[in-house]
């Protein structure tokens, strides 16, 4: 059996959260918006700034890893390695703001990682088309968001969506 201690529904330090309300973020970003790139190993998911920060410091410029956020709940970030812009020759571990499921239902996260052009590797070494372009939106459609259409022309991609995704 297992025992569980008092602690841990205790808030977590400097946070105004207990580790299972962190924790049920987590399963629920997962759930709703995560699930398919869990399965696929590219999240790394568990690890603090520092572990993420040591892992990166030793791989390519571009580099990045996908982490669960520590200081937000249900929040997941990206960290990624990348030259330090005031110190030539110099690098650091940059670290995005955490995405949270309302992110992620306006834009997938694998949109947003297509996006991010210094984005290169996901961590150790895998080009990150390889991980997520099949699940990027459509190009054909993604004007449909960025520009004013005409009607005939947003329901043609929203059938051609509808099409692809099933």
């Amino acid at each position: 059996f297992c025992t569980l201690r008092f602690q841990i529904f205790k808030y977590l330090p400097g946070r105004n959260f207990t580790f299972w309300q962190w924790f049920d973020g987590v399963i629920e970003l997962m759930k709703k918006h995560l699930k398919s790139h869990w399965n696929d190993g590219a999240i790394l998911g568990f690890l603090n700034k520092q572990q993420a920060q040591d892992m990166l410091m030793s791989k390519p410029n571009g580099t990045f890893l996908l982490r669960f956020s520590d200081s937000e709940i249900g929040g997941i970030t990206i960290a990624w390695v990348a030259e330090n812009p005031n110190k030539a020759g110099e690098r650091m571990v940059w670290n995005l703001m955490p995405f949270t499921t309302k992110d992620f239902s306006i834009r997938s996260l694998a949109d947003r990682i297509s996006d991010l052009n210094h984005l290169l590797f996901l961590y150790p070494n895998q080009p990150k088309e390889e991980v997520f372009s099949r699940y990027c939106t459509p190009p054909n459609c993604m004007h449909v968001f960025s520009c004013r259409q005409k009607c005939h022309q947003i329901i043609v991609c929203l059938i051609v969506s509808t099409v692809a995704v099933t």
